[in-house]
Protein backbone atom coordinates (compact mmCIF):
# COMPACT_ATOMS: atom_id res chain seq x y z
CA UNK A 1 0.00 0.00 0.00
CA UNK A 2 1.14 3.54 -0.75
CA UNK A 3 1.32 6.48 1.63
CA UNK A 4 -2.00 7.99 0.57
CA UNK A 5 -3.76 4.63 0.70
CA UNK A 6 -2.47 4.13 4.24
CA UNK A 7 -3.56 7.63 5.18
CA UNK A 8 -7.04 6.97 3.85
CA UNK A 9 -7.24 3.62 5.65
CA UNK A 10 -6.22 4.99 9.05
CA UNK A 11 -8.53 7.96 8.60
CA UNK A 12 -11.32 5.42 8.05
CA UNK A 13 -10.24 3.66 11.25
CA UNK A 14 -10.31 6.84 13.34
CA UNK A 15 -13.74 7.77 12.04
CA UNK A 16 -15.11 4.24 12.27
CA UNK A 17 -13.87 3.76 15.82
CA UNK A 18 -16.26 6.45 17.05
CA UNK A 19 -19.23 4.52 15.73
CA UNK A 20 -17.80 1.20 16.87
CA UNK A 21 -17.62 2.33 20.51
CA UNK A 22 -20.74 4.49 20.48
CA UNK A 23 -22.82 1.76 22.09
CA UNK A 24 -21.44 -1.00 24.32
CA UNK A 25 -23.13 -4.40 24.25
CA UNK A 26 -24.98 -5.79 27.24
CA UNK A 27 -25.07 -9.51 27.98
CA UNK A 28 -28.79 -9.58 27.17
CA UNK A 29 -28.11 -8.01 23.77
CA UNK A 30 -25.30 -10.48 23.11
CA UNK A 31 -27.61 -13.42 23.87
CA UNK A 32 -30.34 -11.99 21.65
CA UNK A 33 -27.88 -11.57 18.77
CA UNK A 34 -26.68 -15.18 19.05
CA UNK A 35 -30.26 -16.49 19.25
CA UNK A 36 -31.21 -14.52 16.14
CA UNK A 37 -28.20 -15.88 14.27
CA UNK A 38 -29.11 -19.44 15.22
CA UNK A 39 -32.68 -18.94 14.02
CA UNK A 40 -31.54 -17.43 10.71
CA UNK A 41 -28.45 -19.56 10.05
CA UNK A 42 -29.88 -21.22 6.92
CA UNK A 43 -31.00 -17.87 5.51
CA UNK A 44 -27.62 -16.33 6.33
CA UNK A 45 -25.81 -19.25 4.70
CA UNK A 46 -27.79 -18.91 1.49
CA UNK A 47 -27.22 -15.16 1.40
CA UNK A 48 -23.48 -15.68 1.89
CA UNK A 49 -23.31 -18.28 -0.91
CA UNK A 50 -25.41 -16.15 -3.27
CA UNK A 51 -23.38 -12.99 -2.71
CA UNK A 52 -19.93 -14.29 -1.80
CA UNK A 53 -19.64 -17.17 -4.29
CA UNK A 54 -22.09 -16.95 -7.18
CA UNK A 55 -22.16 -13.15 -6.98
CA UNK A 56 -18.37 -12.83 -6.88
CA UNK A 57 -16.66 -14.11 -10.07
CA UNK A 58 -13.23 -14.25 -8.39
CA UNK A 59 -14.39 -16.50 -5.56
CA UNK A 60 -12.06 -19.52 -5.20
CA UNK A 61 -15.14 -21.58 -4.33
CA UNK A 62 -16.87 -20.83 -7.64
CA UNK A 63 -14.73 -23.21 -9.78
CA UNK A 64 -15.46 -25.97 -7.26
CA UNK A 65 -19.18 -25.32 -7.54
CA UNK A 66 -18.95 -25.46 -11.33
CA UNK A 67 -16.91 -28.66 -11.23
CA UNK A 68 -19.60 -30.21 -9.03
CA UNK A 69 -22.25 -28.88 -11.47
CA UNK A 70 -23.89 -27.11 -8.56
CA UNK A 71 -25.84 -23.87 -9.05
CA UNK A 72 -27.53 -21.54 -6.59
CA UNK A 73 -30.89 -23.21 -7.08
CA UNK A 74 -29.33 -26.57 -6.20
CA UNK A 75 -27.99 -25.13 -2.93
CA UNK A 76 -31.39 -23.71 -2.05
CA UNK A 77 -33.09 -27.04 -2.73
CA UNK A 78 -30.50 -28.95 -0.69
CA UNK A 79 -30.98 -26.66 2.30
CA UNK A 80 -34.74 -27.21 2.13
CA UNK A 81 -34.38 -30.97 1.86
CA UNK A 82 -31.31 -31.71 3.99
CA UNK A 83 -30.89 -28.71 6.27
CA UNK A 84 -27.62 -26.81 6.63
CA UNK A 85 -25.50 -29.66 8.02
CA UNK A 86 -26.76 -32.07 5.36
CA UNK A 87 -26.01 -29.52 2.65
CA UNK A 88 -22.47 -28.93 3.89
CA UNK A 89 -21.85 -32.68 4.02
CA UNK A 90 -23.17 -33.14 0.47
CA UNK A 91 -20.97 -30.31 -0.81
CA UNK A 92 -17.97 -31.84 0.92
CA UNK A 93 -18.64 -35.18 -0.75
CA UNK A 94 -18.92 -33.38 -4.11
CA UNK A 95 -15.48 -31.81 -3.67
CA UNK A 96 -16.65 -28.35 -2.65
CA UNK A 97 -14.32 -27.78 0.28
CA UNK A 98 -10.95 -26.21 1.04
CA UNK A 99 -8.23 -27.69 3.24
CA UNK A 100 -6.20 -25.61 5.69
CA UNK A 101 -3.09 -25.70 3.48
CA UNK A 102 -5.16 -24.67 0.45
CA UNK A 103 -6.77 -21.86 2.43
CA UNK A 104 -3.32 -20.58 3.37
CA UNK A 105 -2.27 -20.63 -0.29
CA UNK A 106 0.45 -23.19 0.39
CA UNK A 107 -1.04 -25.84 -1.88
CA UNK A 108 -3.13 -25.61 -5.05
CA UNK A 109 -6.67 -26.94 -5.00
CA UNK A 110 -6.84 -30.25 -6.89
CA UNK A 111 -10.20 -31.92 -7.49
CA UNK A 112 -10.95 -34.68 -10.02
CA UNK A 113 -7.64 -34.06 -11.77
CA UNK A 114 -8.34 -30.34 -12.13
CA UNK A 115 -5.84 -27.89 -10.64
CA UNK A 116 -6.85 -24.47 -9.31
CA UNK A 117 -3.92 -22.31 -8.11
CA UNK A 118 -4.87 -20.11 -5.15
CA UNK A 119 -3.27 -17.48 -2.93
CA UNK A 120 -4.22 -16.79 0.66
CA UNK A 121 -5.71 -13.39 -0.22
CA UNK A 122 -8.06 -15.05 -2.73
CA UNK A 123 -10.13 -15.96 0.33
CA UNK A 124 -10.43 -12.39 1.62
CA UNK A 125 -14.00 -11.20 2.00
CA UNK A 126 -14.44 -8.63 -0.82
CA UNK A 127 -17.34 -6.95 0.95
CA UNK A 128 -15.49 -5.99 4.13
CA UNK A 129 -13.80 -2.64 4.70
CA UNK A 130 -10.18 -2.54 5.80
CA UNK A 131 -9.62 -0.35 8.87
CA UNK A 132 -6.09 -1.56 9.57
CA UNK A 133 -3.72 -4.36 8.61
CA UNK A 134 -2.32 -6.86 11.06
CA UNK A 135 -0.53 -10.19 10.88
CA UNK A 136 -1.61 -13.64 12.00
CA UNK A 137 0.47 -15.47 14.58
CA UNK A 138 2.14 -17.83 12.12
CA UNK A 139 1.69 -20.90 14.32
CA UNK A 140 1.78 -23.27 11.34
CA UNK A 141 4.04 -21.24 9.08
CA UNK A 142 4.73 -17.69 8.00
CA UNK A 143 2.25 -15.16 9.37
CA UNK A 144 -0.41 -13.91 6.99
CA UNK A 145 -1.25 -10.24 6.41
CA UNK A 146 -4.83 -9.74 7.51
CA UNK A 147 -7.19 -6.87 6.69
CA UNK A 148 -9.35 -6.11 9.73
CA UNK A 149 -12.91 -4.79 9.58
CA UNK A 150 -14.48 -3.26 12.68
CA UNK A 151 -17.80 -4.86 11.74
CA UNK A 152 -16.09 -8.25 11.93
CA UNK A 153 -14.84 -7.52 15.44
CA UNK A 154 -18.32 -6.34 16.37
CA UNK A 155 -19.78 -9.63 15.11
CA UNK A 156 -17.30 -11.62 17.22
CA UNK A 157 -17.99 -9.79 20.48
CA UNK A 158 -21.37 -11.40 21.42
CA UNK A 159 -19.96 -14.96 21.40
CA UNK A 160 -16.94 -13.80 23.40
CA UNK A 161 -19.24 -12.33 26.04
CA UNK A 162 -21.38 -15.45 26.23
CA UNK A 163 -18.29 -17.67 26.55
CA UNK A 164 -16.94 -15.53 29.38
CA UNK A 165 -20.33 -15.53 31.10
CA UNK A 166 -20.55 -19.32 30.84
CA UNK A 167 -17.25 -19.56 32.73
CA UNK A 168 -18.29 -16.94 35.27
CA UNK A 169 -15.56 -14.45 34.35
CA UNK A 170 -17.45 -11.88 32.28
CA UNK A 171 -17.05 -9.12 34.86
CA UNK A 172 -13.64 -10.17 36.15
CA UNK A 173 -10.75 -7.69 35.70
CA UNK A 174 -8.86 -8.43 32.49
CA UNK A 175 -5.16 -8.22 31.69
CA UNK A 176 -3.62 -9.09 28.31
CA UNK A 177 -0.29 -10.61 27.36
CA UNK A 178 -0.46 -9.84 23.65
CA UNK A 179 1.75 -8.17 21.10
CA UNK A 180 1.26 -4.82 19.42
CA UNK A 181 0.73 -4.25 15.70
CA UNK A 182 1.38 -5.89 13.34
CA UNK A 183 0.41 -8.67 15.79
CA UNK A 184 -3.39 -8.78 15.60
CA UNK A 185 -4.08 -10.32 19.01
CA UNK A 186 -3.52 -7.24 21.14
CA UNK A 187 -5.55 -4.62 19.32
CA UNK A 188 -8.33 -7.01 18.28
CA UNK A 189 -8.89 -8.29 21.81
CA UNK A 190 -8.75 -4.79 23.27
CA UNK A 191 -11.39 -3.56 20.83
CA UNK A 192 -13.69 -6.52 21.46
CA UNK A 193 -13.45 -6.02 25.22
CA UNK A 194 -14.03 -2.29 24.88
CA UNK A 195 -17.19 -2.97 22.88
CA UNK A 196 -18.41 -5.22 25.68
CA UNK A 197 -17.90 -2.35 28.13
CA UNK A 198 -15.04 -4.16 29.86
CA UNK A 199 -11.81 -2.37 29.06
CA UNK A 200 -8.69 -4.32 29.98
CA UNK A 201 -7.01 -3.10 33.16
CA UNK A 202 -3.51 -3.89 31.90
CA UNK A 203 -1.92 -4.73 28.55
CA UNK A 204 1.48 -6.39 28.71
CA UNK A 205 3.35 -7.01 25.49
CA UNK A 206 6.02 -9.61 24.63
CA UNK A 207 9.30 -7.98 23.63
CA UNK A 208 11.32 -10.89 22.26
CA UNK A 209 10.34 -14.15 20.57
CA UNK A 210 11.26 -16.00 23.76
CA UNK A 211 8.69 -14.08 25.85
Amino acid sequence: MGFYSDLKMYGRFMWGLRGFLKHTLTLEEAKAIIMKRMEERETNFLRMVRKGIFGFPKSPYLPLMKLAQCEMGDIENMVKAKGLEGTLHALREAGVYVTFEEFKGREPIIRDGKLFPVKDHDFDNPYLHCYYYSKSGGTTGAGTRVATDLDHLSDQTPRMMIAYDAHGVLDSPTAFWYGILPDQTGINNNLRHALSGRVAKKWFSPITKED
